[in-house]
């Protein structure tokens, strides 16, 4: 007994020590490979106790590895007695103050790792051991900045996709194979390797190793796993896909093995895509002496140990240790949702026990833990998964020059190396934009807090245009263009698009709702529908128009040409009675689509800057409105010949059978009225024009998009725009519904002097929020620091005092939108960095 309670002061001694070691911002991407054994010190000398030890990586028994940044490893010791820890970092770095593994018994013990490269010409990393022990490393894959092949980390639940205790356990020295791809688990046939965890219930005593590898690939001389006890033991694993996405695997002894799936690397292009970030380090969790059972909360973010977390990690790449009282069955790990039927490590011996884990972040930056038995856990921080700036994206800006409304819409090639290889511009200030639309290169950078700055040149036009943006886990961001007045400033949208969607739309029923102005420079606004015939045919449509407070409705047919695979941009014409439009269309995927007048501002051609979006098949009726909505909304009041902006964001309720409410906060020029209330009636039409009675005077018209989504077109000479969108998060709400990172900024400026803005807001659910906010006001760009105190309402409102000040909805768990105070408002929209 006096043995075991060294043996636990010393872990306590070790893992209390406070370090610094690396830390590297860059946005890293997989390559796997066939495993391979980089080192085998069985062969040589020993790791001597307390000493520490160079290890050459690039250059050496593994190919193809040159110009990596960090590997992934599966690290296993071959004690010659007990071994209190072993660590291992970059070369040239302090070494951190963590442990890698234990194994007080002297057992052979394997663990996964994710390591930075050192800064040697080989990429070295450094090893220590408190006492001596041989030391085995197998590489399954290297990490670089983003190139041609990488690929991209995509957060998956933990699900379980093997137990082979309900079929046919691994019979010693056979191969079996198995598939990752499809059910149950829904991992994607565009997978490419996969973030596993291996537990192994040897049935005959013990287990030497287990080993897995591509299916379709020779067995490689390494191994997964061990467990020379016989004791329950689990490992995480980083494994490429083979023939038909399998794996194979293979036990030296007879047993029966569990897998579970938390993730998996496709390539770079698709929503929810993220890329490794490396950092110092650092503990967020040490329960000792409290020990704990049940579920337990892991708080990442604004933890109490003075760890600094990037707000924006969709994902952990953690270590987490159990040092059990005395036995645990299992320690399961997981971020959003229920408890998954899965297990992160064992430990029914009592040992104290390690396991890599990628853990799903949540939006409040935290993640679950499950212990079957009382345990302490220690949870060390080594990387994390974040939004990464990588592939295809398209954006769509708003904005004035020297008083005079413009539109612009573009797409560019991010490298993930902070490169713009790639890109194309159409940018209409009146005079019409080049149809062969202008030609983007640049660079970018991507901060760890989501926000990025990115300097695009179209020099056929001799500009160099300078943005912030953020963007978060799902692909969706904001941007600002920052300049000064008298130069063209503005505020949009940054979308992630999907370079196998870049065809023409296909048959069926879209919705379409523009912003900009007419052949005076007044505000104009149109929404409306049409039909897709063939491909890129427009059979049909008809638009309700606002031009400066002068109404009209119009019908026209059109013809989408084939989108240019490059950039997703190609040309699209409407033709009306009046004359015939050229726009430039931007696919994002398809059903999602950015337009843009390319023509010379004329009496008959307006300048508009819009999106079209598919509508479902089955066509809408009075019930396709039903239940609570958000309503965002932005017009410019005329306010006898000084115009203002007039911003409003409210809550409408549907009864699904014509009848419904408002009840809308607003901003009009600096006077603030809250909480206007009106009820009226509505009717929907099949093709999801929806007309509103009474609700106060002249409601504005809207044409749905989908259930409770929708245009709005305001009816009045104030020309309001926006969108109205389901609340899709359940009331009753508190505080505690505004939790998390958001990220986010400003749209549809509605005149010249709005400062257009992006920001991360921090929330802790308790009322307080802080951030930062970079700007581009009429004297250029700047930032500020955001302090603020918050009181959410039952039904989602929030009124916000400090900076910012103003009226916050809550739209969903992940999504809120600002209306500010001041005499220049305009409307931000936030979401969360971590996905849902």
């Amino acid at each position: 007994m006096r043995s075991v309670r060294v043996v636990l002061w010393l872990l306590a001694l070790w893992l209390a020590i406070a370090g610094s070691a690396y830390s590297q911002t860059a946005a890293l991407q997989f390559v796997p490979i066939t495993p391979c054994r980089l080192l085998d010190t069985r062969q040589s000398q020993p790791l001597q106790g307390g000493q520490q030890v160079t290890i050459p990586v690039q250059g050496q028994a593994c190919e193809g590895l040159t110009g990596a940044l960090a590997y992934s490893f599966n690290v296993t010791v071959v004690p010659h007695g007990s071994l209190n820890y072993l660590t291992l970092w970059p070369a040239g770095e302090t070494q951190p103050v963590v442990s890698t593994l234990n194994s007080y018994d002297g057992r052979i013990k394997a663990v996964a790792a994710i390591i930075p490269a050192g800064t040697d010409p080989h990429g070295s990393i450094d090893a220590y051991a408190t006492d001596t022990t041989n030391l085995i490393l197998d590489i399954n894959g290297y990490f670089i900045s983003g190139t041609s092949g990488t690929l991209a980390y995509y957060a998956l639940p933990p699900c379980r996709l093997l137990d082979t205790r309900n079929g046919q356990y691994l019979h010693a020295q056979e191969t079996y194979s198995y598939p990752i791809q499809g059910s149950p688990c829904n991992v994607p046939t565009t997978a490419e390797a996969y973030s596993l965890n291996f537990t192994a219930l040897p049935r005959t005593g013990s287990l030497n190793f287990l080993t897995a590898w591509p299916t379709g690939q020779p067995m490689p001389g390494t191994s997964t796993l061990n467990a020379p006890t016989g004791a329950v033991t689990a490992n995480a694993a980083l494994v490429q896909g083979g023939t038909d996405g399998e794996i194979s695997v293979y036990a030296y002894d007879d047993t029966n093995l569990l897998i579970d799936v938390n993730g998996y690397f496709a390539a770079p292009g698709q929503a929810n895509q993220m890329a490794l970030y490396t950092l110092t380090p650092c503990r967020v969790l040490d329960t000792r002496p409290q020990y704990f059972d049940g579920q337990y909360t892991v708080q990442v973010e604004h933890n109490n140990n003075g760890c600094v977390v990037p707000p924006v990690a969709g994902a952990y790449v953690i270590n987490a240790t159990v040092v059990p009282h005395p036995t645990l069955g299992y320690l399961t790990l997981w971020g959003m949702g229920q408890q998954p039927s899965v297990s992160t490590l064992n430990a029914s011996d009592g040992a104290v026990t390690s396991n890599m884990a990628i853990v799903q972040a949540t939006t409040s930056g935290t993640f679950m833990a499950y212990a079957s038995n009382n345990t302490n856990l220690i949870i060390d921080l080594f990387n994390y998964f974040g939004a990464s700036l990588d592939g295809d994206y398209a954006f769509a800006i708003n904005g004035y020059q020297n008083g005079t409304p413009f539109v612009m819409a573009g797409s560019v090639v991010a490298d993930g190396n902070g490169n713009i290889t790639d890109g194309v511009l159409d940018l209409n200030t009146g005079s019409g934009s080049p149809l062969s639309g202008t030609s983007l290169t640049g660079t970018y950078t991507m901060g760890s807090n989501g926000v990025g700055t990115m300097s695009l040149n179209a020099s056929s036009l001799g500009m160099m245009l300078n943005f912030h943006f953020t963007l978060s886990v799902p692909g969706q961001g904001q941007l600002i263009w920052d300049d000064a007045d008298p130069s063209p400033r503005g505020s949009g949208v940054l979308a992630m698009q999907t370079p196998g969607d870049f065809y023409p739309p296909q048959p069926g029923s879209f919705a379409i709702g523009s912003l900009g102005a007419d052949s005076s420079f007044n505000r104009y606004a149109n929404a409306g529908q049409f039909h897709v015939i063939n491909t890129g045919v427009v059979g049909s449509g008809s638009e309700d128009v606002n031009d400066d407070g002068t109404l009209a409705s119009r019908g026209f047919t059109g013809f989408f040409q084939g989108v240019n695979t490059r950039d997703g941009r190609n040309l699209a014409t409407f033709t009306f009675a009046s004359g015939v439009n050229t726009y430039a269309y931007y696919t994002i995927r398809q059903g999602y689509i950015f337009i843009v007048g390319i023509d010379a501002l004329a009496a008959n051609d307006p300048l508009t800057l819009g999106t079209i979006l598919v509508q479902p098949s089955s066509g809408f009726t009075n019930a396709s409105l039903q239940g609570t909505t958000v309503d965002e909304l932005t017009g410019l009041a005329p306010n006898d010949g000084s115009p203002a902006a007039d911003v409003m964001l409210g809550f409408a309720n549907w009864d699904g059978n014509g009848n419904g409410t408002f009840s809308l906060d607003e901003n009009n020029g600096g006077t603030i009225t809250q909480q206007q209330t009106s009820q009226g009636t509505y009717s929907v039409a099949s093709n999801g024009r929806v007309t509103l009675s009474g609700f106060g005077g002249s409601p504005p018209i809207l044409y749905l998009t989908n259930t409770n989504t929708a245009f709005v077109l305001g009816q009045t000479n104030s020309v309001a725009f926006g969108n109205l969108e389901s609340q899709s998060a359940s009331p009753p709400f508190n505080n505690l519904s505004i939790l998390g990172t958001y990220l986010g900024g400003t749209i549809n400026p509605a005149q010249s002097p709005v400062v257009d803005s992006v920001a991360y807001l921090l929330a802790d659910g308790g009322g307080n929020m802080t951030g930062v906010a970079y700007t581009s006001g009429p004297s250029g760009p700047g930032s500020e620091n955001l302090a603020a105190s918050y009181q959410v309402s039952s039904t989602g409102r929030a009124v916000l005092t400090g900076n910012p000040a103003g009226f916050m909805y809550v739209v969903s768990a992940s999504k809120v939108v600002l209306l500010p105070t001041g005499n220049t408002p305009a409307l931000s929209v936030f979401s969360t960095g971590p996905t849902n």
